[in-house]
């Protein structure tokens, strides 16, 4: 499995009860990389049937664990190094290469190197929602949710329920329960959570550790998964100077029970 460097959930929730299994839905749920997995999509009738689609996905979460684990002792981030760089799979260049930006506009806030080892625990989730979200657009379905460990991707509508609709867990309550909820726009957008309120010291990183929770919203999961840890990393002074400067979509929970958001935050979530 991955090593699931977070453990802030976020939680999702739908207005009122309805079929999932109905003729238009599919409603799927798992587990892997040490975690959950959930997706949801409205299937036309006309598409691949439900089963090659749910095959398809399910090969490629394996697919994504035998190059991220950090458990399994064949996964290709265990047997290779920096030198080898040349003959790396197009997935590990790919989020590498990202995870160098990240760290560079964060200040080193987020880093894939631990202890002279490669770790992409803090972004390989997002990554594998987003190659979910690949696969099933290439089915050509438009209306989907997909959640592994908390890392969020939706786009389009719920059947029957409109836009959908997530929350961010209060960090506070020694039960699952709701912060603050959210519609995710028809457009699509992801989101990723970090915070240690309940498993104190699994983050790396040095930082202030002067917020309980923060949330990043981005195009993609891989990139809001990494911003989030770099947030959390960071702290509120220079976690939102950085926001602010590029754009990102953040929304911090302080230890007092308040929170501040980026302009952008706004933008998405009026």
């Amino acid at each position: 499995m991955i090593l699931v460097a977070r453990y802030a959930l976020i939680l999702t929730f739908f207005l009122s009860s309805c079929n999932w299994q109905s003729n238009t839905e599919t409603k799927v749920t798992g587990e892997i990389y040490g975690t959950t997995y959930k997706y949801i999509f409205n299937h036309p009738a006309d598409k691949p049937s439900n089963e090659l689609i749910n095959q398809q996905i399910l090969e490629e979460l394996n697919r994504i664990d035998l190059i991220f684990s950090t458990y399994k002792q064949n996964s290709e981030v265990l047997n290779t190094s920096l030198e080898e760089i040349e003959n790396w799979s197009q997935d590990l260049k790919y989020i590498y290469n990202l995870s160098l930006i990240i760290s560079k506009k964060s200040n080193n806030s987020f880093n894939p190197l631990k202890e002279n080892t490669l770790d992409f625990s803090a972004i390989a989730k997002g990554y594998a929602v987003d190659r979910v979200a690949d696969l099933l657009t290439e089915n050509q379905i438009d209306n989907y949710f997909i959640e592994i460990g908390g890392e969020i991707r939706a786009q389009g509508r719920a059947a029957h329920l409109g836009n959908w609709r997530w929350a961010i867990e209060d960090p506070f309550s020694e039960n699952p329960r709701p912060y603050k909820s959210f519609y995710i726009p028809q457009e699509g957008i992801s989101i990723a959570t970090s915070g240690e309120y309940r498993n104190p010291g699994h983050i790396w990183g040095g930082g202030p550790r002067d917020i309980l929770s923060v949330s990043v919203a981005a195009n993609d999961a891989a990139r809001a998964d990494a911003w989030a840890t770099a947030m959390y990393v960071l702290g509120l002074d220079e976690g939102i100077i950085i926001a602010e400067t590029y754009d990102l979509a953040v929304f911090f929970i302080l230890s007092d029970g308040n929170s501040i958001q980026s302009t952008n935050w706004g933008s998405i979530f009026p």
